[in-house]
């Protein structure tokens, strides 16, 4: 699956909706979805660990690795 970038996770989050993504501080992620994060979110997956688990990422809790 191509993603259009790739972000590390900068703090721990916990979803608080069901359409979002549980990850841990020092995760890879992969954006699927809106690349640009202009909502506040972006849409991808846990690229190492749960690849086929997807939900929306708040920007505000990674930083980008690869654009």
């Amino acid at each position: 699956m191509p993603f259009k970038k790739i972000l590390r996770a900068a703090y721990d989050y916990e979803a608080a909706a069901e359409d979002e993504l549980n990850f841990n501080e020092g995760e890879i992620l992969g954006v699927i979805g809106d690349e640009d994060g202009e909502d506040g979110w972006y849409y991808g997956c846990k690229i190492l660990t749960e690849p086929e688990t997807n939900g929306f990422i708040p920007t505000t809790y990674c930083e980008e690795v690869i654009n």
